[in-house]
């Protein structure tokens, strides 16, 4: 539809007693909002300033993609890591980017990568490669919207083959 979101997190993603999956909470995708405050640290404190600009940080640190990390101008492929993420998180019942504070979340989102040793050793292989590709640090090289993730997770449900080097079927 054209919209950032800039905080998806799994507290902001729900299911409806129909089965239907629901987006919530799209206020850093709209203007400016007051910063929310929380003291889980999975849930940690949404950080929020402006809008899109360049050199802000707006998101939620366990969630955010590097280049939201670094205050850096975001796309929609800031949203394609942060359902990454929260993928990683369903599959593993951890967070893919964890610490003490918001400076190490932030931390380990630019400098690591999750613990893949954490996924189920079931998860299909298409599973895992699309994991890689939402989660990829440089955004060029990362899934680029979210119906390539569908497709990719349709396909994963049809055929257990890897994806190839650029996530080609």
């Amino acid at each position: 539809k054209g919209i950032i979101h800039r905080d998806l997190k799994l507290a902001n993603v729900k299911i409806t007693p129909e089965g239907k999956v629901k987006v919530l909470d799209f206020g850093l995708a709209k203007a400016f909002q007051q910063e929310v405050s929380t003291s889980a640290l999975s849930n940690s404190p949404t950080l929020s300033m402006a809008a899109t600009q360049q050199g802000v940080i707006l998101g939620t640190a366990a969630y955010m993609s590097p280049e939201q990390a670094k205050g850096r101008a975001v796309d929609k492929r800031t949203d394609i890591f942060a359902f990454g993420a929260v993928l990683y998180e369903m599959l593993t019942g951890r967070a893919a980017f964890d610490g003490d504070d918001v400076g190490e979340i932030l931390a380990r989102v630019i400098e690591r990568e999750p613990d893949w040793t954490r996924l189920p050793p079931k998860t299909p292989p298409r599973i895992r490669e699309l994991l890689r590709l939402c989660l990829e640090k440089n955004a060029k090289n990362r899934r680029s919207d979210a119906t390539d993730v569908r497709l990719d997770i349709e396909q994963a449900s049809i055929s257990p083959l890897p994806l190839g080097p650029q996530g080609e079927h």
